[in-house]
């Protein structure tokens, strides 16, 4: 059967019908012009994602910088970079910081991330981690102690982590160590032991090799050459005694030292002897000043320093209580010595909950024992009845100011029960 519609003639456009060449051209720049807002639109979006992931933590002060703690972040790239809204951690979700909104970095620049800012310390085990402002994570570094100058990138922008040579917060990291920072960092110009000597001292990471520096006075034709194969572990010390340099020290004199180009490294003046020796305070970075006493080849005795003594007992370590007696979450262990032969009583407090204890050594261990406390006996006195059962614990210590400043130690130290 033959198919009717076969034969029928195929409808054909009439002239009004047909689009004008003008109408197509306008339909064609219409496409032209969403395809390029479609690219465009394609185009502002890539960098976002692009930009965020190019910042780098560049280098991180966790022991106390100029001022406090502080992470430097650094932009590689040739564009200015927005990280308003990004968020700063250390090792602890709960302590976060945010940058403010309309903070960027320009290209090959710098933000400093400062501790008056972000409102918390970094530790000496902890962790610096960025995080854009969709809580990405960007860039992150972990440490286990603190650096002795800081950590930071080497090569600058782009390596692995390292000590730095220095702290150069807010610049190009600090990364080849140089006889340049040797530094003269104690004088003894008045006939010391033996004789006037310099100490130099390494401030870098590294050993650093000081073959062929001079050293002078404050004469040019007094020189002394640093004889080859001389080195300087990371944080040593080299002196330069009198004996080996071939001349003293006057009174009104300087000390000055030189690469083997004949460049100036470091100098210090001075007009009159030291009552003690010139030194840098504080130690090895320091301006210098009168030193409390000598410390050849060693750190500087610094005006303001705490000094501290030696501990007069036993290196070794030794349990002297019984097992499991505490359980933990002790301080403020006092003697109270006797005032005879005998061996006297060991006052322990406990943090939380608020207990004092009173030990003696039983004749083999320390062990606590009962106090009257209430109308109970037990091996302590909470704090909230310290105040009124202090006349009750028997026997009362030999010296009561003692057992009075270990009560309002304490109150201090614990809360209330």
């Amino acid at each position: 059967m033959a198919n009717s519609s076969r034969n029928q003639p195929r409808s054909k456009l009439s002239p009004k019908q047909k689009p004008s060449s003008q109408s197509r051209g306008r339909r064609f720049a219409a496409a032209g012009i969403a395809v390029i807002l479609i690219v465009l639109s394609l185009g502002s979006l890539a960098p976002a994602s692009a930009q965020s992931s190019v910042i780098k933590i560049n280098e991180v002060e966790s022991s106390g910088g100029s001022p406090g703690d502080w992470a430097e972040l650094y932009n590689p790239s040739s564009t200015a970079v927005d990280i308003g809204g990004y968020y700063f951690k250390d090792n602890d979700n709960a302590r976060t910081f945010r940058i403010p909104v309309g903070t960027s970095i320009s290209a090959g620049g710098y933000y400093l991330v400062e501790e008056a800012a972000f409102a918390f310390g970094l530790g000496s085990s902890d962790a610096a981690r960025l995080y854009d402002a969709s809580a990405v994570l960007i860039d992150s570094y972990v440490w286990g102690s603190h650096a002795t100058t800081s950590y930071g990138r080497c090569p600058n922008g782009t390596g692995a982590f390292a000590t730095t040579v220095a702290s150069t917060k807010g610049a190009a990291n600090s990364c080849t160590a140089s006889v340049a920072s040797m530094k003269i960092n104690e004088i003894e110009s008045d006939s010391g032991t033996p004789g006037d000597w310099v100490e130099l001292y390494n401030s870098t990471p590294s050993s650093l090799d000081i073959s062929g520096l001079k050293f002078r006075d404050n004469d040019d034709s007094r020189s002394y050459t640093i004889p080859a194969g001389t080195l300087v572990t990371a944080g040593g010390y080299f002196v330069l005694d009198e004996a080996a340099i071939g001349f003293s020290l006057d009174s009104l004199d300087s000390a000055r030292l030189f690469d083997t180009a004949g460049a100036l490294i470091d100098s210090y003046s001075w007009i009159a002897h030291s009552s003690t020796t010139f030194g840098r305070c504080p130690n090895g970075n320091g301006a210098f000043t009168d030193t409390t006493g000598a410390t050849k080849g060693d750190i500087n005795a610094c005006p303001g320093d705490v000094v501290t003594l030696p501990w007069p007992g036993d290196s070794s370590i030794q349990v002297i209580d019984g097992l499991s007696v505490f359980g933990g979450n002790m301080s403020g262990l006092a003697y109270e010595g006797s005032g005879t032969p005998s061996t006297g009583v060991l006052w322990a407090a406990r943090n939380g909950p608020g207990m004092l204890f009173k030990i003696i050594f039983n004749g083999s261990i320390w062990t606590p024992i009962l106090l009257t406390a209430g109308d109970q006996e037990r091996p302590y006195v909470t704090q909230t009845e310290r105040a009124t059962q202090m006349q009750r614990v028997s026997p009362l210590p030999a010296q009561p100011q003692l057992m009075e400043s270990m009560y309002r130690l304490n109150a201090i130290m614990m809360p209330t029960r």
